[in-house]
């Protein structure tokens, strides 16, 4: 952990100092096809790749409302900065009692199992293997132990690559593997053995991407689970402005489906912060409450929604994964972010094509900001 911090530290002061331009407000460069979704998703483009470029960074993530009233979110991840290349595990269980079950582990690159050509990963016991439709997510850490399967209801879809810069050398490319399905299986807290099941999402994205150009500002709502009396739709929303040093620029993405298939995608979605509170274990300041607007004329749709959050599922500071000796030198050079999640209901309505639909579903609201304890994201 120590060897990592350095090389990362090392890595920023390099390349800490990047200029501003100024220009008219872009939405980055998207290659997906957003008038027809669901495409599918391949093994290759699911496959870890043999990063060849000096920062890459990639992961495996899926989220679950699990009936018996848990959330779970499992990560595996990677990430390359010049030379060194590492994997990780970074998963939580959520008890609506607050209880967390937390599993953490750098793998060092030659104690993984990685397939080039598909999306299975493995190390010591913990795994992904499968192919669309349905995943096996097998967790074997001290924290708590799983064995889960998810299977999508329908096809999944390459969104394509997100193009940050327009020289398109920094990109993600995120193809969304399970856009809405049903997870399954067993999850062991504490020694005890539960059989769950629940509704869930999972994507995959690769990116190329200098670590320390952060984005500025990320909000991110995983609406999965539709409360009782509710259609059966899943909503997900992301929206993020992205770092100075690639212009002035903004990503945006909505997916509204049912169990049929996607019912309409855009990138003609906002969101913004709304009851802003102080933590007081952290003493970082956040909104309780996300508002999302989506107009998209052209497809005859338009959305009003807010999420409202209950609890923190989530304050996780990066400076304060840094040791120790670290800190310092990391807050003179650079402010890094501040990432929340946050358990809560996303209610509102759509109207499309002269329907109109009423919505209240469980959801996970993500919130992240570059600053310090006084900051507030608006």
């Amino acid at each position: 952990m120590k060897k990592t911090a350095i090389i990362l530290i090392i890595a920023m002061i390099s390349i800490a100092i990047a200029g501003t331009k100024s220009s008219p407000p872009r939405l980055v460069e998207c290659t997906g096809d957003f008038e027809n979704p669901g495409q599918g998703v391949t093994n290759q483009s699911l496959a870890w790749t043999k990063m060849k470029t000096f920062f890459g960074n990639e992961h495996v993530f899926l989220l679950s409302r699990l009936d018996q009233g848990y959330w779970i979110f499992i990560q595996i991840f990677t990430f390359k900065y010049g030379p060194s290349q590492r994997y990780g595990i970074y998963s939580k269980v959520i008890a609506d009692n607050g209880k967390i079950w937390f599993a953490k582990r750098e793998v060092e690159k030659k104690d993984a199992i990685v397939s080039y050509n598909s999306i299975n990963w493995e190390s010591k016991g913990t795994s992904i293997k499968g192919s669309h439709p349905e995943f096996r997510f097998t967790i074997k850490e001290e924290a708590f132990q799983a064995d889960v399967t998810a299977r999508a209801f329908f096809k999944g879809w390459d969104m394509g690559k997100f193009y940050y810069e327009e020289n398109k050398k920094a990109f993600w490319d995120v193809p969304v593997y399970l856009p809405w399905g049903r997870l399954e299986g067993t999850l062991t807290l504490d020694g005890k053995a539960i059989k769950v099941s629940g509704y869930a999402y999972g994507d995959r994205v690769h990116g190329v991407h200098r670590f320390d150009l952060v984005d500025p500002i990320f909000y991110g709502v995983r609406a999965v689970s539709p409360v009782k009396g509710s259609p059966r739709v899943s909503i997900q929303v992301a929206y993020n402005g992205i770092h100075a040093a690639h212009g002035n620029a903004y990503n945006a993405i909505l997916m509204v489906m049912d169990p049929k298939g996607f019912l309409i995608t855009s990138r003609k979605v906002k969101i913004h912060g709304a009851d802003h509170r102080k933590d007081k274990k952290t003493g970082y300041t956040f909104p309780r409450s996300f508002i999302v607007e989506a107009d998209d004329p052209g497809k005859d749709f338009k959305l009003r929604g807010i999420f409202k959050a209950n609890r923190p599922m989530e304050i996780m500071d990066v400076i304060s994964q840094l040791p120790h000796y670290l800190r310092s030198l990391a807050m003179k050079f650079f402010k890094l972010p501040v990432f929340s999640k946050w358990d809560g209901v996303f209610k509102g309505f759509y109207t499309f094509k002269g329907e109109k639909v009423n919505f209240q579903i469980r959801s996970m609201g993500e919130a992240s900001f570059v600053g310090g304890p006084e900051t507030i994201m608006k």
